[in-house]
C-alpha cells in the first residue's frame, strides 16, 4: 500500500489483517519497487510469500524474493510485455 505525503511517498507492508508490519518513506518521484527491500528488511521475520501489485512485476524483484526463500505472488504487468509465469 502506498500513501502520498506532499512530496514523498509512504510504502507499507501489512499482514493479512491489514496491520502494518513495516514502513518505508521515499521521494514521491521514485518508483514503488525501490522501497521493497527496505520493507522486507524491516520485518521481524521472513514471510513465506509476499503479495504485491503489478508495479512490482520485475524479474529482479521476483528473483530477489525467491533467493530469500519468499514466494512472490505478483500479477504480471502487461506493460512489461511478458506472459504470466506458470
Amino acid at each position: 500500500m502506498d500513501l502520498s505525503i506532499g512530496m514523498g511517498l509512504i510504502d507499507v507492508c501489512v499482514d493479512r489483517d491489514s496491520m502494518p508490519l513495516s514502513i518505508a518513506i521515499g521521494p514521491g518521484n521514485e518508483h514503488d519497487s525501490r522501497r521493497l527491500q527496505e520493507l522486507v528488511d524491516g520485518l521481524s521475520g521472513r514471510p513465506r510469500e509476499l503479495y504485491a501489485d503489478a508495479a512490482y512485476d520485475t524479474e529482479n524483484i521476483r528473483r530477489g524474493l525467491e533467493s530469500m526463500g519468499i514466494e512472490p505472488n505478483i500479477p504480471v504487468n502487461p506493460r512489461n510485455g511478458r506472459k504470466p509465469r506458470p
